[in-house]
């Protein structure tokens, strides 16, 4: 068996590589000015974004409370994705672990208020003052009143 190539040889040619997926042209680069490290020196300044929002109020069962304007998240140690952005998080108390880390999404549109649970273990329910209880599908939102309790695990917040 040869395992090199003599002199005068040249090394065989290799069969052409077929991509697994189809290959797509990428955007052209545009490189961006060039600005020396003087020009920015300084530190990034930090903005407190403000939703401007209508001010919804959460009471929950353990007693604590929040004001809200924006979107955000509730949990034992709600952590958003990567790629979120949220405007508050909302940490709440729960010795007995019912409530998951992240387990539900809030926010507003046009000033209503809405909830999406984020697969949390036990689920969410909406409780609307003249209503049936709703269990939540993940993933979903829904239009909550003021007056509404959302039950989260063992524990619940009143949205008003």
């Amino acid at each position: 068996m040869k395992h090199g190539v003599g002199p005068g040889e040249r090394p065989p040619i290799p069969p052409p590589i077929t991509p697994s997926l189809p290959i797509t042209p990428s955007l052209p680069i545009t490189p961006s000015p060039l600005r020396s490290d003087a020009e920015d020196s300084e530190e990034t300044r930090i903005v407190e974004r403000s939703s401007g929002g209508t001010r919804f109020v959460l009471q929950f069962s353990t007693g604590e409370s929040v004001i809200v304007t924006g979107t955000g998240l509730v949990g034992r140690n709600p952590v958003p994705e990567p790629s979120e952005n949220f405007d508050v998080i909302v940490a709440i108390t729960d010795p007995s672990k019912s409530v998951s880390k992240t387990h539900l999404e809030f926010g507003q549109l046009a000033g209503v208020f809405w909830i999406g649970d984020r697969y949390s273990g036990n689920g969410t329910v909406v409780r609307e003052p003249a209503g049936q209880p709703v269990r939540c599908d993940p993933a979903t939102r829904y239009r909550v009143v003021r007056g509404t309790r959302i039950e989260i695990g063992e524990q619940f917040f009143i949205v008003s």
